[in-house]
């Protein structure tokens, strides 16, 4: 959470995720006994659906991702770890198999389905034609200059992230540390997106700040609750107007 609201500040897109897929259910069992619908693809129908993982949408540092197309139109987004992180432990697959089943939130992609054939390690992800956070604001063809999001919009999206994390990567903390932690205004200006043009509120951004350095603590104990983030940022739209002017 810390890292999103640093990372809001530097500079989400809201998805409008196509999805409905069709198939039949499996139902697994979370920690809680709580019902989750799941569906365990088999090898053969995802290399199908991506043209044998020819139609790539996009690259991580472990993982390739490759549109799926389904035999009724249907789109998701193939979730490919590469070959030498599934010679390894399959730690960082459950890890991320176990966040997506247990947040759910209307601009999260949610996971649709999975397939672990022939030592494979593979999701199936919602679609979201206007990709990610990381495309709309960090490539060239995600950027339009009629489209910067409003620090309004920024602080609501951050909102809307810490209340799904309520439900159910150290390096940008890390280059951002001597900055976050000055407690001065001026230095914290000038991480903003620039874009914003300086439209921002200085109020509030010393309240993210400080979220962001409550919830980066090394005692994990001493972190703040996610009811407590949602109080402090809740308390941020209740503003009536921005102090635009800035303190640089």
């Amino acid at each position: 959470m810390a890292v999103v609201v640093v990372m809001l500040l530097l500079r989400k897109w809201f998805l409008n995720p196509t999805y409905g897929l069709n198939w039949h259910n499996k139902l697994h069992h979370d920690n809680n006994n709580h019902s989750i619908v799941m569906r365990t693809y088999s090898l053969e129908e995802l290399k199908k659906a991506t043209n044998d993982f020819h139609d790539a949408m996009g690259v991580g540092a472990t993982s390739h991702v490759y549109l799926a197309e389904f035999e009724d139109g249907t789109l998701g987004a193939a979730k490919r770890m590469m070959e030498q992180g599934r010679r390894g432990s399959k730690k960082v697959f459950f890890d991320e198999v176990s966040v997506l089943l247990r947040i759910s939130h209307p601009n999260i992609v949610c996971l649709l389905g999975l397939c672990m054939e022939e030592g494979e390690q593979l999701l199936l992800l919602e679609y979201a034609p206007k990709k990610s956070l990381f495309h709309r604001m960090h490539t060239h063809h995600g950027r339009s200059p009629n489209t910067v999001l409003s620090w309004t919009s920024r602080i609501r999206i951050a909102l809307d992230v810490a209340r799904a994390t309520v439900q159910g990567s150290t390096m940008l903390a890390e280059w951002t540390m001597d900055e976050r932690t000055s407690g001065d205004v001026v230095v914290l200006w000038k991480m903003l997106d620039p874009r914003l043009g300086g439209r921002a509120d200085a109020d509030q951004l010393m309240i993210l700040m400080d979220i962001a350095n409550l919830a980066l603590l090394d005692d994990s104990a001493a972190r703040p609750a996610m009811s407590y983030v949602v109080e402090r940022l809740s308390s941020c739209l209740e503003t009536p107007q921005l102090h635009l002017n800035s303190p640089v």
